[in-house]
């Protein structure tokens, strides 16, 4: 694994970018090269590590049948066929971005080769930081792959941009859909406007505070001393920081995703990110003054952490950093960069250390995407292979919510035996109830948030009244340039106990 050293600019986000080329991982055990220009250039935030070349190799093992089978993800039976394609030979692709993912989705092609050996489907992994630049790029020229990975607040742009095809009504019971696929109603997976379903996750994730047990015990902390408020946390972490003979710190007490915690800081203290037009951000406000006032203490003022520090995806597997932030997705960093660590998940503590308005965001952040410029007969198999890894729920329960971190999306699937006996699926389902799903949260948001008011307050001291005005202005500015946003935030069930906007 390589990762790098956070540099100044980038050192409040939560993991190191990877340098290098294009990883080519087949379904079967071997490597094919395959070379794509790309230009046309996004910006992107930056989520977890990424490898910069291994080869994947894992042996196919042959697939239940899972046709009537009573433990399958209701709505989504599948039943295998006589033949695909005819039995003529076809190939496809799948991208992936993140390691641990294709190590299951590589099994996931295997199983569905077992039981079509005409069906041919290669597994490529794109660096993270390559990964919308060259999908956007490469599937209107006719080079994208036939599946991809896909975060819901890309949803908008790339079906809005014919780059998503469109679920067909066969594949699944859109009504079941509906009512059990996170619960919410079906408008939250389609493009605005639209009555077609483009996205369906797999898992929802959730703001988490993960704890090295071995640094904690050595600190003489127990499970009295797990923070419920942000306050307590900021104690506990100053017992937890280590520093050298010149004052260093060698070993962080706590290190936040600043951004995932800003918006969680803003949630919590029942302040939605954006007014109800959506053509507003609420950032100069009080509630944001909090946020970023916590954030300039355990950097700057009372420091727990320190901007020279490496991003987490380094500094919690290697015993760096005794706490950290980040959404549950970090889990897959965890368990892949250090298996024998000792660490427990439990929910972030909130700003009052009760049960806030809301905790976080809920982010969907994965599905299984169709290429909208198939051939008619790669279509056909594309929707069913969709549909054959979405059928089984122990696939969904061990490959994702186990796996990668997630809480699985359906919601018959919370109660599933696997996923209550996990100690860090367990720490999730409280949040599951105050978090806010977020929809399309826009690079701007991020990337504006980041570079005027985070990198300003504390790396050159700016104020952080002056920050805000500017970062809000900027974000209304780019909001304005554009229609319509698929901005979901007041599809929240705890409406009524946050702060009430204009409009």
């Amino acid at each position: 694994m390589s990762s790098t050293r956070m540099s100044r600019r980038h050192f409040l986000q939560s993991g190191a970018l990877a340098a290098g080329g294009v990883l080519l991982a087949a379904c079967q055990p071997q490597v094919v090269e395959r070379t794509v220009q790309s230009t046309v250039e996004v910006e992107v935030p930056v989520e977890v590590e990424v490898e910069v070349e291994r080869e994947v190799a894992v042996t196919a093992t042959p697939v239940r049948d899972v046709s009537n089978n009573p433990n399958a993800a209701t709505g989504v039976p599948y039943e295998i066929k006589s033949a695909i394609n005819d039995g003529e030979p076809i190939n496809l692709t799948f991208w992936e971005y993140h390691p641990p993912r294709a190590d299951y989705e590589t099994k996931w092609c295997q199983e569905y080769q077992a039981i079509y050996p005409n069906v041919s489907i290669e597994m490529t992994q794109i660096p993270w930081a390559d990964y919308y630049t060259k999908l956007i790029t490469n599937i209107p020229a006719g080079q994208g792959p036939t599946f991809y990975k896909m975060h819901m607040n890309y949803l908008t742009p790339f079906c809005e941009g014919g780059l998503m095809d469109p679920m067909p009504p066969h594949v699944a019971d859109q009504a079941h859909l509906t009512a059990h696929w996170a619960g919410f109603e079906a408008g939250l997976f389609n493009c605005p406007g639209s009555d077609d379903r483009y996205f369906v996750p797999m898992g929802a994730q959730l703001p988490v505070l993960y704890i090295n047990r071995t640094l904690w015990e050595e600190a003489g902390l127990t499970d009295a001393d797990i923070p419920t408020s942000w306050d307590q946390l900021h104690e506990v972490a100053k017992a937890l920081t280590k520093t050298d003979g010149a004052g260093r710190i060698v070993q962080a007490g706590f290190q936040p995703d600043s951004t995932r915690f800003a918006w969680s800081g803003l949630y919590q203290q029942g302040r939605y990110l954006f007014t109800g037009d959506r053509q507003h951000v609420q950032l100069n406000n009080d509630e944001g003054y909090n946020v970023f006032e916590f954030l300039r203490k355990v950097f700057i003022d009372d420091p727990v952490t320190d901007p020279e520090f490496p991003g987490i995806g380094e500094a919690f597997p290697s015993g760096q950093s005794a706490m950290v932030m980040s959404e549950s997705f970090f889990v897959s960093t965890i368990r892949q960069n250090a298996p024998d660590l000792d660490w427990m998940a439990v929910l972030m503590p909130t700003f009052s250390g009760e049960l806030p308005p809301a905790v976080g965001r809920m982010h969907f952040a994965v599905d299984v995407t169709i290429n909208s410029q198939l051939s008619e007969k790669e279509r056909e198999v594309a929707w069913d292979f969709w549909h054959f890894i979405y059928a089984n729920d122990e696939r969904l329960v061990h490959t994702i919510s186990l796996g990668q971190g997630m809480l699985p999306a359906y919601d018959k699937l919370l109660e599933h035996p696997a996923v209550k006996a996990d100690q860090h699926a367990a720490a999730l389902p409280p949040g599951m109830e105050y978090a806010i799903p977020i929809g399309e949260l826009p690079d701007l948001w991020t990337m504006t948030v980041q570079s005027m008011v985070l990198d300003p307050i504390l790396l050159t001291g700016a104020s952080i009244e002056e920050s805000m005005q500017t970062a809000e202005a900027e974000i209304n500015n780019l909001l304005g340039q554009k229609e319509s946003w698929n901005i979901l935030e007041r599809n929240y069930k705890h409406d009524d106990l946050m702060i009430p906007n204009q409009p």
